[in-house]
């Protein structure tokens, strides 16, 4: 990690309204309903592309095994689906400048 720093919820709520001039009311309900939106499609097994951004998709996982090195026993894992993102190159390029 480069930093230390965590930019919190709050934080980008507070930098949002000062960028877009509004009261931080409104840039709230706004984030709010953009991680909503998000989520929801996400739900729903659809992928959200923002262009220049990135993807924010989900990625399923099948039943597995699995050692557990404390127990010394074969766990089975239940099958499961996890949420992913992967940058744009527009951002990773932007990054790793």
């Amino acid at each position: 990690m480069l930093g230390d720093y965590e930019m919190k919820k709050h934080e980008l709520i507070a930098k949002a309204a000062e960028r877009c001039g509004v009261k931080k009311e409104i840039a709230e309900v706004l984030i709010e309903a953009v991680f909503e939106e998000i989520t929801e499609s996400m739900m729903r097994g659809e992928e959200v592309a923002i262009h220049g951004f990135g993807k924010f998709f989900t990625r399923p996982y099948n039943e597995r095994k699995c050692y557990n090195p404390i127990s010394g026993k074969i766990a089975v894992l239940k099958p499961s689906v996890v949420p992913v993102f992967k940058a744009g190159p527009n951002l990773r390029k932007k990054i790793n400048k």
